[in-house]
């Protein structure tokens, strides 16, 4: 039987100013009475007020109740975030509106309260937002006169809105909409509110570039910390490189690449720092301190993390299937011609034990080849080599038969993996990204892991790349010359393929009477809450064999005298195991060094790669950073590690993008405008 209940509502204009003495105060009109049109769930109450609302608030979405009124205490004027993540019970299209919300008794009392005093106001949530912030909002007139709150929520609605938002569709030429809704949740957390109003970047618009139709997300960049507010940092492993690949083929284009593509840890990942590999644990760390040669006053803290290596014949049975895009986007370019390629390279480096599977996909999808023993090397090749465009992008049926085809050659102690060929753009058969992410997500927990492979310029979906394989506890690559995949699927095959720590979340608490300040350079789209850290519910990356992890912070050192500058801790879990262990070591002051000389050249090459990287995404805190110094610093690097490949070609793009960016100082104006009149920070 259904409960009827009496739903309260008072009455206030959402216009009116509150009145001179509120606490005298009495309701306009007597409380009416209507009935709720559903049932109340039991020890819940729906309550009817009238507030500042749109439109577009309807039963069932979730809302914040912000309460305006005068302080009893100060007489002041002062907006106060009530309730948070509070569900709509039902609207009713009166003037001025009324909306009925559920809430628990308590609840009903401090609306009642609130209502009396003031007006009521309701801001709509995204349904994926579920946090509540522990400090409730608190806004006066002085406040909003002065200055000050707005300028650190200036740049605290960007970052988060950005982070929650993105820039979900294409960049450059193209005008639609990204093909694939790629939701509204992600695992960064800000806390800009924290940051000195000196520190904070003003607001800018994102470069979009020329390439036509690039599916990308910008993610906000990392603000600087006060160590007194916030000692903690957390974040998520992460050993992905698209992202500097994909900046690669943008700069070989004679274009520099959409800032919102920019990912500092992918750009940092992609270089090799000669960590020593550990002798028994799964993995081992490095830190190095020293000066900073870009911001005056700070160091930067190197820290590097390299997993447990494996000969070949060390590695597990794998299980492989190909999902092949053979769609019309992968004709253009060689696109598909070089995916055939490249997993030709693959197959040659696999051992007889390890099974292939190939399944591609256009309108439709379907199986070329079933889960066949890798000794059959030339049948496997034959069946790559046959594949040929066709159709339009069925993303979902694509993967579906390839995890189906998995299952089949389920190997229970070896490595399952689905390895996804594409240029990304989802066009049909996929209603929502969410429920292709959950089903990815599943089978990952299932053991059939994915790791995604992108191709091509133009048309390309880096976000939907990266999110698939996040989801399935694999890897994102992108492929842009043979040579790429040469690294990808030769010389890094076992911690391309083989998970020797899961779930790996690295933090740093910082010691407040040594450092002053930090900030984590990157990594943004991979922060966690510090509750997290010791969640075995939360996600986090996973680190193959022979794979490294490079972390670069800037902090500002308080006092020198201290005996530890920081604790590192890491929580991982086993491969065959839901339970994580902690590693923990205190780094002393002893390691911060006095001269950038006296890093290791690594180090350097390290802050090199992770300026360029903030050059190329317009960072605030590049701002004074010019090219020339970055080419300097490349320069004054050790002749022998000057001479690799690798090195070599940054050179190269660095004085390419150097050419390119004639973009003006967006900040320079903005930065007068919000430090005008503020007092100067040593």
């Amino acid at each position: 039987m259904k409960k009827t209940l009496a739903a309260f509502a008072v009455v206030l204009s959402c216009c009116q100013p509150p009145p001179p003495a509120p606490m005298a105060v009495e309701p306009e009109l007597d409380p009416v009475f209507v009935e709720a049109p559903a049932e109340v769930e039991k020890r819940a109450r729906a309550i009817t007020v009238t507030a500042s609302v749109g439109g577009w608030v309807k039963p069932n979405d979730r809302v914040d109740v912000i309460s305006l009124f005068k302080d009893p205490q100060t007489n002041e004027l002062v907006g106060v975030t009530m309730l948070q993540n509070v569900l709509v019970f039902s609207t009713e299209p009166t003037v001025p509106p009324r909306v009925s919300l559920l809430v628990i008794p308590e609840e009903g009392e401090l609306l009642v309260l609130a209502q009396a005093l003031g007006s009521l106001t309701l801001t709509l949530r995204n349904p994926d937002d579920v946090d509540v912030l522990e400090e409730r909002g608190r806004a006066t007139v002085n406040g909003l006169l002065s200055g000050e709150r707005t300028r650190v929520l200036h740049y605290k609605r960007f970052s988060t809105i950005q982070v929650i938002r993105g820039s979900g569709g294409p960049v450059g030429g193209g005008s639609g909409s990204s093909p694939v809704g790629l939701g509204s949740s992600s695992p960064a957390r800000r806390i800009a509110s924290l940051i000195p109003a000196e520190d904070l970047p003003p607001v800018r618009s994102v470069s979009t570039g020329h390439v036509a139709d690039m599916f990308v997300k910008h993610y906000g960049v990392n603000p600087t910390i006060e160590t007194a507010h916030e000692p903690i940092s957390t974040f998520a492993a992460d050993v992905d490189t698209g992202s500097y690949t994909l900046a690669r083929s943008w700069l070989g284009r004679g274009e520099l690449p959409s800032e919102a593509a920019v990912r500092v840890e992918e750009f940092v990942n992609a270089f090799d720092y000669a960590y020593r590999p550990p002798e028994t644990e799964p993995f081992a760390v490095q830190v190095e301190v020293f000066p900073s040669p870009s911001r005056p006053g700070f160091h930067v803290l190197h820290l590097g993390l390299k997993g447990k290596e494996l000969r070949a014949e060390e590695r597990k049975p794998a299980n492989l299937v190909f999902a092949l895009d053979v769609s019309g986007s992968m004709a253009t370019e060689n696109r598909l011609a070089l995916a055939r390629r490249a997993l030709a390279l693959l197959v040659d480096q696999l051992k007889p034990s390890d099974s292939v599977g190939l399944v591609v996909y256009g309108t439709d999808a379907r199986v070329v080849l079933a889960p066949t023993p890798a000794s059959q090397r030339e049948t496997i090749l034959a069946a790559i080599a046959g594949v040929q465009p066709e159709g339009s992008t069925n993303v979902q049926a694509g993967l579906e038969l390839a995890y189906a085809q998995a299952a089949t050659a389920f190997v229970p102690e070896g490595i399952n993996r689905v390895i996804l060929c594409s240029d990304g753009v989802a066009n049909n058969g996929v209603t929502t990204a969410d429920e292709l992410f959950a089903r990815v997500k599943a089978r990952a927990a299932k053991g059939i892991t994915l790791s995604t492979v992108g191709f091509g310029m133009g048309n390309y979906n880096d976000e939907l790349m990266e999110r698939l394989a996040d989801q399935g506890d694999g890897n994102y690559a992108y492929v842009d010359r043979l040579e790429e995949a040469q690294r990808i699927f030769v010389e890094q095959l076992s911690g391309t393929l083989q998970v020797i720590a899961k779930d790996v979340k690295l933090q740093l608490e910082f010691n407040p009477a040594a450092v002053e300040r930090y900030r984590l350079i990157g990594f943004e789209n991979r922060a966690l809450a510090k509750k997290d850290f010791a969640n075995d519910h939360v996600d986090a990356g996973d680190l193959g064999a022979g794979h490294a992890v490079t972390a670069l912070y800037e902090v500002r050192l308080k006092d020198r005298s201290q005996s530890t500058l920081a604790t590192f801790r890491a929580r991982f879990k086993q491969p065959d195991s839901a339970r994580s262990g902690l590693i923990e070591k205190a780094l002393p002051m002893s390691i911060v060094q006095d001269r950038l000389e006296a890093a290791s050249g690594p180090a350097r090459l390290s802050l090199v790669v992770a300026g360029f990287a903030e050059k190329l995404r317009g960072s605030y805190w590049a701002r004074n950073l010019k090219w020339e110094e970055l080419q300097s610093r490349l320069e004054q690097l050790p002749p022998a590690l000057r001479a690799r490949p690798a090195v070599v070609e940054l050179s190269q793009l660095i004085a390419t993008a150097r050419r390119l960016d004639v973009r003006p100082d967006r900040f320079a104006r903005d930065l007068a405008a919000t430090t005008r009149g503020a007092p100067a920070r040593p």
